[in-house]
């Protein structure tokens, strides 16, 4: 039920009702005083409704007023008032209400206006002054339909008589209905809880009473001693009217002091209880905080009261720690000293909060960081500072540790082997060192660009690069990792394969989106030569479907040697081409291992493919000689899998490239014959010195012989030098011979300062070192495998290639040495170095600035192709006007 906007509960609105009608029909029974030519009457049931509203406020005060009838009992009690009862009815009316909603203040915001007693003073004066004037008034104006008893007129000093009694009526009904609301057994029964002053107000009422007698009593024995009465005489007038008044008076009095001393007595007991649960609660709450609290007096430091929490964190009682100075809890390194603790707590007593960190000391003397937190409190009348200390040491490791794990991250970060990029939005904020590298621009560059500004303007699902980048980028941002393969393009504008992933990441400061950029493009080519094969494959196998002779037929057909072997080097089926090289039956090859097949081997070899990718299920690819017929093989594998995804083994396809590597040795053969036939003149030449030197020695001695002159020495003489000079030219012819040998496919353990060595004679046979310095810087001795007439070949022809640049004037540098597993050899020559325009170009078929001079272009096309048959690697640095160097690495 709602009144005025507030709830009222159902008991409290039956109770008010009950008191309400109680009241009404207890006016009927009211007493009445004859005041001739009137009678007044006195309503003993005011008091039941009131009790009502104040024990519940304005909203009984209605439901008395209204369905209780106490605003109408006047036109009921006194008919014969007629339109007088108006003031009654609004004098009663109001009453109620306003002690109602005067109740209610005094729950929320009690005052000395809010009083009851004040209240009813207010109401009494306004009420007296209806009284006087408007009552008698309204007696002039009665209809004549009113009863005939009705008067016409109501004397003054009637209105007086009405208007003080009524007064005194609404006083006598407010005190009782406060002394019974101060009583336990009344508030229990109104629902309401009991308060305080229940405890002491039936001994302080009957004391007042007492006190009152024996005032009473005091009194009358003091008259009779004084006035010399009889006993008689005394107690007559003891219990005539007015001493029985005067007595009636002194004990209300008494007992509305009394009622006022027990109110105040149960306030103070609220406010000792109130007091005491609240340093009850504040004791409770300071010694159950976990930061450690401390109180310092503003003016000295000095710590004054600390709680339960300090005690624990920095190890000393209560006792002892009181008292104490910062001093004493303080590392003592600046800036930690009393003088700054002393600082910071001026400046919070100032009234300037501050929250700052501070190195604190345990009594045991480890030192822990704490977070200080300083604010001014008047705590006792005493100006202090409260201060707020938490034990910050874990965080500060955690700190120190995500600080060490930030820079971990940032060094993984630009020192990762895939471009990484962090974007905010559709824009990129931030990239690695591997980024610029593989886009081949500044950092500036990329930072605030989008993805479309490195794509190409499609993709190759023939989808525009914008409009497929914003689709990836808000599928991402939304949740979803996405991973997937595009085609990017370099500052250059070079296009390159890429496999991108994206994933979203929630940071402090916003969501961002880290972009893995991974260069495929060696995949790709791998797996569109792999998708080639195996398509082949494929499509051999689909057009064969329908039965397994048709697809062994198609199979057989393929002139490469196919097979397919286990994880456990089993070959499980081979085509027609690789039985008959083997030289077995179908049924003799399934089953077989083949290492031990094809090498003869008790195990796999060091470098098989099947192996490899068998151990990162990648394709592999090699070269092998096949022992029984000699021919070269290029094999190449694939790795198949089962439908769940598991590795089953590997599609071997091995195919004769016997002829081609013919050709090309027939390709290198010619150039290093025509390397020696521009060698021939020199050489001849060089040939030359040691005939002729041959030639003198015998016309000497047959000079000797014709003139019989056999003198032994000078026999001895000429025939050294003859010997001499021939082992000269045998070793010019058989470097030339070693040289020139037809080249095969062995390799063997080589030193390669030997190799050096050796080309560098070749070289100086034709006599075109004699303006040239030749400077050899060699490492520790370095052992190579591979195949002699070729690696001499090469370093003959960057040889032959600085003269050349040198026109036979200058400096050759001839470097070794090893790093990472690997030798090199560097080549340098002080000649005019290469123009910027031919570096690209140096290495290709028939790409040559010395046609003029007969040059083919072959040489260092041939020498980079054997380098990496080898598996190494020839790269060439020049500047212009200060020479080249070419670097050969060949793995150890």
């Amino acid at each position: 039920m709602r009144l005025f906007g507030d709830h009222l509960d159902r008991k409290k609105t039956a109770r008010s009702l009950l008191l309400g009608l109680a009241g009404f029909f207890g006016v009927f029974y009211s007493f009445s005083v004859p005041y001739p030519p009137h009678t007044i009457s006195f309503i003993w049931s005011l008091f039941l409704p009131l009790l009502a509203v104040l024990a519940y406020g304005r909203r009984a005060a209605v439901i008395v007023v209204t369905f209780g009838g106490m605003g109408f009992f006047p036109f009921f009690l006194w008919p014969t008032n007629g339109w007088a009862n108006l003031v009654n009815v609004f004098i009663y009316g109001s009453w109620y209400i306003i002690h109602g909603y005067a109740a209610d203040l005094r729950r929320t915001r009690p005052a000395y206006w809010n009083n009851i007693y004040s209240v009813q003073v207010l109401c009494s004066a306004v009420y007296t002054v209806l009284l006087v004037t408007i009552f008698p008034l309204l007696f002039t104006i009665n209809p004549t339909f009113w009863s005939a008893a009705a008067p016409a007129f109501l004397p003054a000093a009637v209105a007086q008589s009405i208007a003080v009694k009524q007064a005194l009526l609404m006083f006598g009904a407010l005190f009782l209905c406060d002394l019974l609301l101060n009583v336990r057994v009344v508030p229990r029964l109104l629902g309401l809880p009991v308060p305080s002053s229940a405890r002491f107000t039936p001994r302080v009422t009957v004391a007042s009473i007492l006190i009152s007698l024996l005032v009473v009593i005091a009194d009358q024995v003091l008259e009779i001693s004084f006035t010399q009465q009889d006993l008689d005489q005394a107690v007559k007038h003891a219990v005539d009217a007015e001493h029985r008044r005067m007595v009636f008076l002194i004990a209300l009095l008494s007992t509305a002091a009394g009622l006022q001393l027990a109110k105040y007595l149960g306030r103070r007991h609220d406010a000792e209880e109130a007091h005491r649960v609240s340093q009850e609660r504040f004791s409770a709450i300071f010694d159950s905080v976990n930061d450690a609290i401390i109180i310092h007096d503003a003016d000295t430091g000095a710590i004054l009261d600390v709680n339960q929490a300090m005690t624990g964190m920095f190890g000393y009682p209560r006792e002892e720690a009181c008292g104490m100075t910062m001093e004493a809890l303080s590392s003592g390194d600046p800036p930690y000293t009393q003088r700054d603790a002393v600082a910071w707590i001026t400046r919070a007593s100032s009234g300037k909060p501050q929250l700052f960190e501070w190195r604190y000391r345990h009594k045991d003397g480890r030192l822990f960081w704490g977070e200080v937190n300083m604010r001014r409190a008047a705590i006792g009348g005493l100006n202090s500072v409260l201060v707020v200390v938490r034990d910050i040491t874990q965080r500060k490791l955690v700190e120190q540790k995500l600080h060490e794990s930030e820079r971990l991250y940032r060094m993984l970060f630009d020192t990762a082997g895939d471009a990484i990029f962090l974007m905010q939005g559709s824009r990129f904020v931030d990239c690695n060192n591997k980024a610029l590298e593989m886009f081949g621009c500044s950092w500036e560059q990329i930072l605030g660009e989008t993805p479309a500004r490195f794509s190409p303007p499609v993709q190759p699902d023939g989808r525009d690069s914008g409009e497929k980048a914003l689709e990836k980028i808000a599928a991402a941002i939304s949740g979803e990792p996405q991973t997937f393969e595009w085609k990017h393009s370099r500052a250059d504008g070079t296009l390159f394969d890429a496999e991108v992933s994206l994933n979203r990441v929630d940071l402090s400061y916003g969501v961002r989106l880290q972009i893995i950029v991974r260069d495929i493009s060696e995949r790709k080519q791998a797996e569109e030569e792999r998708e080639r094969l195996i398509a082949d494959i494929r499509h051999a196998l689909g057009a064969v479907s329908r039965s397994q002779k048709e697809w062994q037929d198609t199979f057989d057909s393929i002139t490469d040697l196919i097979s397919i072997h286990d994880r456990n080097f089993t070959i499980v089926r081979v085509n027609k081409a690789f039985a008959e090289h083997v030289g077995l039956p179908y049924q003799q090859v399934i089953g077989r291992k083949c290492y031990e097949l094809f090498h003869a081997a008790a195990a796999p070899l060091h470098d098989c493919p099947h192996a490899r990718t068998l151990a990162d299920g990648k394709p592999a690819t090699g070269e092998d000689v096949d022992p029984v017929s000699g021919k070269t093989l290029r094999i190449a594998t694939y790795p198949y899998y089962a439908p769940d995804g598991s590795l089953l083994g590997s599609i071997h396809i091995a195919r004769d490239i016997t002829e081609d590597k013919e050709r090309e040795m027939k390709m290198i053969m010619t150039e290093r014959l025509a390397s020696l036939g521009q060698m021939a003149s020199g050489i001849a030449h060089e040939i030359n010195n040691p005939l002729e030197s041959v030639m003198i020695s015998a016309e000497m001695l047959l000079l000797r012989v014709a003139k019989d002159n056999y003198d032994h020495a000078q026999f001895e003489k000429y025939l050294k030098i003859i010997d001499e000079e021939v082992l000269r030219c045998r070793d010019i012819t058989s470097n030339m011979l070693s040289f020139s040998r037809q080249t095969t496919l062995s390799k063997s353990d080589l030193d390669v300062h030997l190799l050096l060595d050796k080309s560098i004679d070749l070289v100086g046979y034709q006599g075109r070192l004699k303006n040239v310095t030749v400077t050899k810087k060699y490492g520790e001795r370095l052992l190579v495998s591979g195949n002699e007439g070729e690696l001499r070949q090469v370093f003959l022809v960057l040889l032959i290639n600085a003269l050349d640049a040198m026109e036979n004037k200058g400096a050759i540098t001839i470097g070794t040495g090893t790093q990472a597993g690997s030798a090199w050899v560097t080549i340098s020559d002080t000649g005019p170095g290469i123009a910027p325009e031919h570096l690209q170009k140096i290495f290709h078929p028939f790409f040559s600035t010395k046609t003029e001079r007969g040059g083919t272009g072959l040489g260092l096309s041939i020498a980079h192709r054997i380098i990496a048959n080898h598996g190494g690697s020839l790269t060439v640095f020049s500047e212009q006007g200060r020479g080249a160097a070419f670097t050969i690495t060949l793995p150890l």
